[in-house]
């Protein structure tokens, strides 16, 4: 996930109030090859068609899946921007604030807040309901070992301890495994092996399916961001916004809705939908078919 800037590029900073913060922050690399600078500009202009995409289709209407897009698109921007700046060399000063605080803390937070989300709220609408308690150790699980995991290091820690020292690097990269990757999968398993369990259910089957194939693409982006720095981080923000924009944007979700509407009351289910008693001429309520109504989801 993180990485050590070599020794040359390193240029120790001697004056302001943020010095021994800056010198002991971790000293990230952008690098300048032109596979990576290639990516984060693909990364820029793709977040500028999803924005523009979204804004076509959603108008005025700001509902919540287009809110989590948008948000996880301009962050992805933001973050590629700030990589691309340093790609051409920056000083360790602007490297601490454009690469630690707000490409990976900020930008990176704010993603993975999108994708965990997202993950959630899916669940919870195949499922209709959820107890206060399951929102509440969801949601302290994911603080204590999804972000807890790695933002200090990159915040906090280095006003008191030099994170590219052999001990303190050690940690960051240990738990950027055994916490923030380890994590994300049992989360994302989690509620993909509770949405497989609704798979039974016909009325919410294809939105179930786009659940766990988000879920899937989110672990691949998650093992990505672990294991190749800097290429997975610009992966991850990749697969975060495709899933969001082309899984669960509303229009699919519309289409689905209105498939489940016409099954429901198709030919095939209507055929017998009144019938009259040929002796009494009165309605023989026992040929009615009543089809129980879908509840929509909030999006």
């Amino acid at each position: 996930m993180v990485s050590n800037a070599t020794d040359d590029q390193v240029t120790i900073v001697t004056t302001g109030w943020d010095a021994k913060w800056v010198n002991q922050s971790l000293q990230m690399i952008a690098t300048s090859n032109s596979d990576f600078k290639g990516i984060l500009y693909f990364m820029i202009i793709y977040s500028m068609a999803i924005l523009f995409h979204s804004a076509f289709i959603n108008g005025r209407k700001f509902r919540v899946i287009r809110v989590v897009n948008d948000f996880a698109a301009v962050v992805s921007l933001i973050q590629a921007a700030a990589f691309l700046r340093c790609s051409s060399g920056c000083s360790l000063r602007e490297s601490a604030y454009l690469l630690n605080v707000l490409a990976n803390t900020i930008c990176g937070g704010i993603s993975q807040i999108c994708d965990n989300y997202i993950v959630f709220n899916r669940y919870v609408a195949v499922a209709y309901s959820v107890t206060n308690t399951h929102k509440y150790i969801a949601l302290i699980y994911l603080f204590l070992f999804g972000y807890v995991s790695w933002v200090p290091f990159f915040t906090i820690v280095p006003w008191f301890y030099d994170v590219n020292g052999v001990f303190v690097y050690s940690l960051v990269v240990l738990l950027s495994i055994y916490g923030f990757f380890l994590s994300y999968v049992l989360y994302d398993l989690f509620y993909t092996l509770l949405i497989v369990r609704r798979l039974t259910g016909v009325t919410l089957r294809s939105l179930a399916i786009k659940s766990i194939i988000h879920n899937i693409i989110s672990v691949c982006g998650a093992i990505a961001y672990s294991f190749w720095f800097p290429y997975g981080v610009l992966i991850y923000n990749i697969a975060v916004m495709t899933s969001i924009h082309f899984l669960f944007n509303w229009k699919i979700e519309r289409a689905h809705w209105k498939y489940v509407k016409k099954q429901s009351i198709g030919p095939s289910s209507i055929t017998n939908v009144v019938a009259a008693s040929p002796s009494a001429g009165t309605i023989n309520t026992k040929a009615i078919q009543v089809q129980p109504t879908q509840q929509k989801n909030q999006l």
